[in-house]
């Protein structure tokens, strides 16, 4: 199921009005999470037309993402900025716990899709990642206008840990699919049959109405 890495999300919800200390608090932790792993820190496209994909969804701010052994997560997460309660709805925001499968390119694009996505009631977690790791990663490897494809496997029970630890309200996603693309538009424009034969699937393991979407871009 392709290069697999140990990976930890931060997932962020922003309160209203706090831009500037918002990204300034993202520059810190990206230094700070340097230091432990393999960083890197996301926002959320200005007009990131996937959100309104899914009615009543909000999408996340910010994505904080480190690469490191998974014992070292905690000392990530433990050390999170003391202003971070003013700056963000702690029950909104998400952790993932999991591991990485990279299947085309790397990260080699200027826009970061995500995809943070549920399983569909009545199955296991275990069902859904093995038709999603297997059949879907197969139509995601061939949807055109990409520029790299990888899928997070969530590891639930530690990802519940994780986010009770430190006080975020979700942590129940079963997995994140995400591209890297060159513009939202030109992605769009590309996707075509392939695209819709993967909406298509999703129907057959995914929660729709209750997973997020969202495009961003590196922190500059």
């Amino acid at each position: 199921m392709g290069e697999v890495t140990d990976l930890l999300l931060l997932f962020l919800a922003a309160r209203k009005d706090v831009e500037l200390p918002f990204r300034e608090c993202l520059a810190r932790e990206h230094e700070r999470w340097s230091g432990i792993g393999e960083a890197n820190v996301f926002v959320r496209l200005p007009k990131d037309p996937f959100v309104s994909f899914v009615p009543g969804m909000r999408g996340f701010d910010a994505t904080l993402e480190l690469r490191a052994a998974p014992e070292r997560f905690e000392t990530a997460l433990a050390g999170l900025d003391e202003h971070l309660d003013a700056l963000v709805q702690r029950d909104l925001c998400a952790v993932v716990a999991g591991q990485e499968h990279t299947f085309v390119g790397g990260e080699s694009g200027p826009v970061r899709y995500q995809y943070l996505m549920r399983r569909r009631q009545g199955l296991s977690h275990e069902q859904y990642i093995a038709h999603y790791g297997t059949h879907h990663a197969e139509i995601g490897i061939r949807t055109p206008g990409k520029l790299g494809y990888g899928q997070v496997h969530t590891a639930l029970d530690r990802s519940r840990e994780l986010a009770g630890a430190i006080g975020f309200g979700a942590w129940q996603i079963d997995s994140v699919s995400r591209l890297w693309i060159e513009s939202v538009d030109a992605f769009l424009a590309a996707a075509g049959p392939v695209g819709q034969e993967a909406v298509e699937d999703e129907k057959n393991f995914v929660d729709g109405a209750n997973s997020v979407m969202f495009a961003s871009a590196a922190l500059a």
